[in-house]
């Protein structure tokens, strides 16, 4: 009896909970950075002290800084978070850029109370209503702001996404060799760098990111390599592997649009979305039942958390989906990019890096490795060609017997290649490497030319 009148005090309370919610009032607030919350107006205003440090987030955000990087630049300048600590870290900075109280909105029901017993919350995935209310107190950042930086949120979350081979996979790239890039010593992945020393060096490098955060106790060979380099090293991996082979090109970008055309991606969404509809108009039906008495609460819970599962199991097919369609669209999108590159430039040889070429080649590049005699060689470039361009390696008849011998990788003991190295090349690039001499000792080389392996994945 006392547990029914706990349930019963709950469910009234929850009522007028919901009304609340309903008419616009700020329901268990205990304000934000940017924010004071009046407990007897029960309205919020704007801390414009707060205020500064919230566009300030947005800024650097919108610029392109990390959540982690915008961290470590508040905890350094001694900035305080809305409880006083002047400690920042990136998830706190992740809850900043996806609340709409910023933009001058009001989520409510974001976590529910699951029983009146146990008192324990969750996050709300749909067990509880609800309410979204627009223009409720006065904005931080504008909606626009708001909106792009949830955005590049958005874009940035699907670098995280893992295939089913286990390799990760993006689908917007702010520079062509983002996430591309892996070391052929340590197999981490290799990071845009600028380097600047006075007014006649400055350029663009990438590095193996575990010499970068780590030092050479990771990855004791990583050399950074100037973007220039890459860029003409892909135009003769290129040039070598393709030559005049026009009519292979085309029939490789054909036959890539034809499997595209058939994707069902699309369809699968959209019936998604129909069966979550359907799902949303059970879970009214079945509340209906439970509110008139119809259906024991029993009975209600369990086919309201079936409901639940299936809902959030479509959801997140859904998400899935849009990432997998995202990536055919882009991929859609740099074909119809490389026909035209191929189709201007005719038979000849490429005279100059073109990103499209290159997105619609290039799986991977893997920086470093040995060379013919089994010397370390962190200059070792291996352009990996998607396996699509098997047929033009079959036709080409520059890669026959008595070629140079071949440069290979190090690879992890127990592990397999994921591609065939099939050629090698020597491309122009004047660069000073340290050979050790003694114990202590080293002398400095001047080299002209590194080796550039074409790879085509298995």
């Amino acid at each position: 009896m006392a547990q029914q009148e706990v349930q019963n005090t709950s469910d009234h309370v929850k009522r007028g909970l919901k009304m609340k919610m309903i008419r616009g009032e700020l329901i268990g607030f205990q304000s934000c950075l940017g924010y004071d919350y009046d407990p007897v107006a029960k309205v919020i205003h704007v801390n414009e002290r707060e205020a500064e440090i919230i566009k300030s987030i947005f800024k650097r955000y919108l610029e392109g800084a990390g959540t982690t990087v915008i961290a470590r630049e508040l905890t350094q300048h001694k900035m305080k978070t809305k409880l006083g600590d002047t400690r920042w870290f990136d998830s706190t900075l992740l809850g900043i850029i996806k609340n709409e109280k910023y933009k001058g909105d009001l989520l409510m029901g974001k976590t529910f109370t699951v029983d009146p017993i146990s008192k324990r919350r969750l996050e709300n995935h749909g067990e509880s209503d609800k309410f979204y209310i627009s223009d409720h107190h006065e904005a931080i950042v504008s909606e626009e702001d708001w909106e792009k930086a949830n955005a590049i949120l958005k874009e940035r979350s699907y670098s995280r996404r893992v295939e089913s081979d286990g390799t990760r996979s993006r689908v917007s790239r702010k520079y062509p060799f983002s996430s591309l890039m892996e070391c052929g010593f340590c197999h981490n992945t290799l990071g845009r760098k600028h380097w600047r020393n006075g007014p006649n060096y400055d350029i663009d490098i990438w590095q193996c990111l575990g010499y970068c955060k780590h030092g050479k106790v990771i990855c004791p060979d990583a050399k950074g390599i100037p973007e220039t380099a890459l860029k003409g090293a892909f135009v003769d991996a290129y040039n070598k592997l393709v030559g005049d082979k026009t009519d292979l090109i085309n029939d490789f970008i054909t036959i890539s649009e034809t499997a595209l055309d058939k994707s069902d991606v699309g369809s699968r969404i959209e019936a998604n979305d129909k069966l979550i509809a359907e799902n949303k108009r059970k879970q009214e039906r079945l509340a209906d039942l439970y509110v008139r008495g119809a259906i024991k609460e029993e009975a209600y819970q369990k086919q309201f958390n079936t409901l639940v599962q299936e809902e959030n199991r479509l959801a997140k097919e859904n998400e899935n989906l849009g990432f997998h369609n995202e990536k055919e669209t882009s991929t859609i999108e740099s074909l119809k990019k490389f026909r035209e590159a191929v189709a201007n430039n005719g038979k000849k040889p490429i005279q100059e890096f073109s990103e499209s070429i290159f997105e619609t080649c290039i799986k991977k590049i893997i920086v470093g490795g040995f060379d013919d005699k089994g010397n370390k060689d962190p200059y070792l470039l291996t352009f990996v060609f998607k396996s699509g361009f098997k047929p033009i390696i079959e036709q080409n008849k520059a890669m026959k017997k008595g070629e140079s011998p071949i440069a290979m990788l190090h690879n992890p003991e127990g592990t397999q290649p994921k591609f065939t190295t099939v050629t090698s090349l020597k491309h122009f690039w004047r660069h000073v490497t340290f050979v050790p001499e003694g114990k202590n000792e080293r002398s400095k080389v001047i080299s002209d030319f590194i080796t550039v392996n074409i790879a085509m994945e298995k």
